[in-house]
């Protein structure tokens, strides 16, 4: 019973976790795009065939590469692949919307106009990323220590 509280605070950490990797990694993707778009300007499916790394950010950017694959346009393909990760990822539903707009709108305009949208969407993204990180500071802890302490009430209740 104990471990089984224990284990749910710890889980509950953990998606705190997962989401401040994820918004890492959806500003480092954007960074990546920017330098690639300055300095060699690839097409987009090219930019994301790049991206191998691994992470939940970056398995979707795979799913992305799939759909592209299967003949959907890029812009399609991005806001599909984010639209249906939204039950899976513990990120807020502005965040989303935020990355949805990033894919939807790049490749649209001229290598300026695109270089822009990124510093745009990169800035975007700083604040959720100094919350998340912020509530993984103050509420992981918080989680494992309540994940104990009710389990170890409810054994103390049942015995």
């Amino acid at each position: 019973m104990i471990a089984s509280g224990t284990l749910l605070g710890h889980l509950t950490a953990l998606k705190l976790s997962i989401r401040v990797r994820f918004i890492e990694e959806y500003m480092e993707f954007i960074k990546a795009v920017q330098n690639e778009i300055r300095y060699s300007e690839s097409y987009l499916e090219n930019i994301l065939k790049k991206q191998q790394q691994e992470g939940i950010f970056y398995s979707c950017l795979k799913e992305c590469l799939t759909y592209i694959s299967n003949g959907k346009s890029f812009p399609v393909a991005w806001e599909t692949t984010f639209s249906r990760a939204e039950s899976k990822l513990p990120n807020s539903k502005d965040l989303l919307e935020i990355i949805i707009n990033f894919g939807s709108k790049l490749g649209t305009n001229d290598i300026e106009g695109q270089m822009s949208h990124c510093e745009y969407s990169y800035n975007l993204a700083v604040p959720y990323l100094q919350k998340a990180q912020e509530e993984k500071r103050t509420k992981g802890k918080l989680y494992r220590v309540f994940g104990v302490c009710i389990s170890l009430a409810i054994a103390l209740i049942l015995i």
